[in-house]
């Protein structure tokens, strides 16, 4: 174990001075991807935003044991580099955070809640509960069955609510697992939202089950319309 330890260390010791041939390899990795150029841009600066906090805790961590490292560059050099490529990516990195939130929360069209992440989609959903004056839990895949998101209404219930960011259809299976889902759960009900389409098959099956189906046009009125008060249900069907 102590063996493995200190081979750990002396690899760690030589690696944390290679940053830059690292930045450079996941820099090309990220353009040979050939997405359009504002999806490389954002996803080289996340990428090279991750692996500068990766050296800099490797970093931290050897000034703190106070061991020596390997330096391709001079130290001093090295230092004023490292912390330089730190200072001109975190504003970037910023503005991206910024501008992935105004897409969410300003999405007006079918294909503005397409292009977004699932995990965007998420949190979407879930503003726009909070935004009708409802508790969320985000728990995204820590949930069991596919649950994204817990909401306590205003009304004292407890509903589940599946966030389906797809291009293509919901299915009467997926209608079927949820409500298995929400059988073995102890909310008094549940809500299926996707970007997509609801097949007539999962809509039929679903009809008289304590679920509500939104497909992409759906949720986007509600959305849209959540500022006017026109909500998401949010009692159960008797």
């Amino acid at each position: 174990m102590n063996t493995f330890l200190e081979l750990l260390i002396t690899v760690g010791r030589f690696a944390v001075g290679l940053w830059p041939l690292m930045f450079l390899a996941v820099l090309f990795g990220v353009v040979k991807r050939r997405k359009g150029f504002g999806a490389v841009l954002r996803t080289s600066v996340n990428a090279l935003m991750l692996s500068w906090a990766f050296f800099a805790l490797l970093n931290l961590a050897f000034y703190f044991f106070k061991l020596d490292t390997f330096h391709l560059l001079p130290r001093d050099v090295n230092m004023k580099y490292f912390l330089s490529v730190g200072l001109i990516l975190l504003p970037f990195v910023v503005a991206i955070v910024l501008e992935q939130r105004h897409k969410r929360i300003n999405a007006e069209t079918l294909e503005e809640l397409k292009a977004l992440s699932p995990s965007d989609f998420e949190k979407l959903v879930a503003e726009t509960y909070r935004a009708q004056g409802h508790k969320v839990d985000i728990v995204g895949a820590t949930g069991d069955h596919g649950i994204d998101l817990v909401v306590k209404t205003r009304k004292g219930e407890t509903w589940i609510v599946q966030c389906k960011k797809y291009r293509g259809k919901v299915g009467e299976p997926v209608i079927r697992d949820f409500y298995g889902a929400l059988r073995a759960s102890d909310a008094d009900a549940g809500a299926v939202i996707t970007t997509g389409l609801i097949t007539a098959q999962a809509r039929l099956w679903a009809d008289g089950k304590p679920i509500f189906l939104y497909d992409g046009d759906e949720f986007l009125d509600v959305m849209k319309t959540t500022r006017i008060r026109k909500s998401l249900p949010v009692e159960a069907k008797k």
